[in-house]
């Protein structure tokens, strides 16, 4: 089966970390982009099988993103992950064609669980085999998240 890749379009360099950390561990290739522009370069030259965006970035949001996606006919599933979670955005997200929403600050074996779900609804291939969750599993995780953005680069 051919690696899944997952982007990570985030302005906060965290995010992008957190993924590498995580996402490899499941058989996940991880591509980072800090805006629109660079995630429009990734997906003229790579196979994006699903996207994380944030919704709040510079230049151009995650909503307007997608919209932009979808009106392009791009069905790539993805999933926000953002601070705001007021209803009203969560639901702008979804109308603007997001497979999920997921709120800042997150566990990261929940965001593990929601890419599970989004990949397979969209794709009919069983989704990879993923390793057991167990609570000390992502405590480092979370520690290094922490860590991150305590002492920012």
């Amino acid at each position: 089966m051919a690696t899944i890749n997952v982007m990570f379009v985030d302005d906060d360099q965290t995010i992008g970390t957190l993924a590498n950390a995580i996402f490899p561990r499941y058989g996940f290739r991880v591509l980072s982009a800090l805006n629109t522009v660079q995630a429009d370069h990734i997906l003229e030259s790579e196979r994006v099988d699903l996207i994380v965006c944030d919704v709040l970035m510079p230049q151009e949001d995650g909503i307007q993103f997608c919209t932009r996606l979808r009106n392009a006919g791009k069905r790539i599933p993805l999933l926000f992950l953002s601070t705001l979670s007021q209803s009203d955005v969560v639901s702008r997200g979804r109308l603007a064609g997001a497979n999920d929403y997921l709120a800042k600050p997150f566990d990261p074996s929940e965001l593990v669980r929601r890419v599970l779900t989004v990949l397979k609804g969209s794709n009919p291939q069983p989704a990879p085999k993923a390793v057991p969750a167990t609570p000390s599993a992502f405590g480092w995780m979370s520690r290094l998240s922490q860590g991150l953005r305590s002492n920012p680069s």
